[in-house]
């Protein structure tokens, strides 16, 4: 059972007739509180959630039946239901639902959707909630489960976005965990972005002009399997089993919309994130991320989410891997004009085609892998 309560309130306290409000008693600004949750119908703009000034936060998402949506809030911290928020068609625009909802404390909350039959995180969420530990196997008492978070808010940038000419780069590619990991920093800043801020002027030294990171978006790390069981209810449902390996680069399904929890200090990974970007800039080096999409993820949502990213983060370029790319539709999206893109099958029209200065770039990086066995003695040859 839920842990909150709530009563219809009269409607002429409202401007809007399709504004509703609740009376409710759990999570308030302020302990003790009596505050109004309010729901509208939202402007439909933006998938996935938006927290604004006001403290009001704005829900869209899309739906592929008629089955009636409803979005699950928790407690962050205890995992427990605050409330369950259900919408009616008057919120739907298509097969899109919108809303706006005041009255929360979204700091201490996360959430659900439950759509289509199913509950799921949001694939669009800024931020996740139940990896910010590496490897944590103690979650596997709730079946590895993770929620959609709520962004923290406005971030003040310090450095401006460097573009650095295609014949000045000199590109460091590096795993953000294993990188830090290996190169004697303190407990506190392996394996997360604190140690890429302390060897910003070690790369910066080098030469480097351009760091490439390995998948910095929320990844599954654990690998396990699942079986299926009947429970009292005679209902089938699906089992999480002790882990079997470690996910390790990040490649597979992951929460493309939300920085790694775990590398990113936990409960604000967004702003963190942020300071991150904003401080390899500072150094007048650029930022390139490669992204892995799964077959199953739409066209729309690739788009959507690498304009995002340069929106949101002033992220530099892009390094896509995966087949049946919108490669098309990326190379000439307006918003991504003045962003990196790498990748191993642009069609030759698109290279030739473009003006400057040139943002599309072919990636080939097959000489990697026999250079790294030629210097590491691993039966390497210079032939190969």
């Amino acid at each position: 059972a839920s842990d909150w309560s709530s009563d219809v309130c009269s409607s002429d306290l409202l401007q809007n007739e399709k504004e509703k409000c609740y009376n409710i008693s759990k999570l308030c600004f302020e302990s003790g509180c009596d505050m109004k949750k309010c729901t509208q119908v939202g402007d439909f703009r933006t998938f996935g959630v938006t927290v604004d000034k006001d403290g009001g936060a704005m829900f869209t998402f899309e739906v592929q039946t008629t089955a009636q949506p409803r979005i699950l809030l928790f407690d962050r911290m205890a995992k427990t239901p605050v409330d369950d928020i259900a919408l009616s068609d008057e919120y739907s625009f298509g097969r899109v639902y919108s809303v706006y909802v005041r009255g929360f404390a979204w700091d201490r909350l996360c959430y659900l959707l439950c759509r289509d039959g199913e509950t799921v995180v949001d694939p669009y969420a800024p931020v996740t909630v139940g990896r910010e530990i590496w490897m944590n196997e103690d979650r596997i008492a709730e079946g590895y489960k993770i929620y959609g978070g709520f962004p923290s808010g406005e971030f003040h940038w310090h450095a401006a976005p460097v573009h650095i000419a295609p014949e000045d780069m000199i590109i460091y590619k590096l795993h953000l965990r294993g990188y830090t990991m290996l190169n004697g920093l303190s407990a506190t800043k392996r394996g997360t972005y604190r140690g890429i801020l302390a060897k910003l002027p070690y790369l910066k030294e080098l030469g480097v002009t351009s760091l490439e990171f390995l998948p910095l978006y929320d990844f599954e790390e654990i690998r396990y399997q699942y079986h299926y069981e009947i429970d009292e209810d005679k209902k089938t449902v699906k089992v999480a089993e002790e882990p079997v390996g470690t996910n390790f680069w990040g490649y597979g399904a992951a929460n493309y919309f939300a920085p790694k929890a775990s590398y990113f200090g936990g409960k604000n990974p967004d702003v963190h994130m942020k300071e991150l970007v904003d401080a390899i800039h500072k150094e007048g080096m650029e930022i390139i991320m490669e992204i892995s999409y799964v077959p199953e993820t739409s066209r729309d949502v690739m788009l959507d989410n690498l304009i995002y990213w340069v929106r949101e983060y002033r992220i530099d370029g892009f390094h896509l891997l995966g087949i049946d790319l919108p490669i098309k539709r990326i190379a000439q999206n307006a918003y991504l004009g003045a962003t990196k893109i790498f990748y191993d099958q642009f069609p030759l029209e698109l290279l030739g085609r473009q003006s400057e200065p040139k943002h599309l770039f072919v990636a080939n990086d097959e000489f990697i892998y026999p250079l790294r066995r030629l210097q590491n003695h691993f039966d390497g040859n210079v032939a190969e």
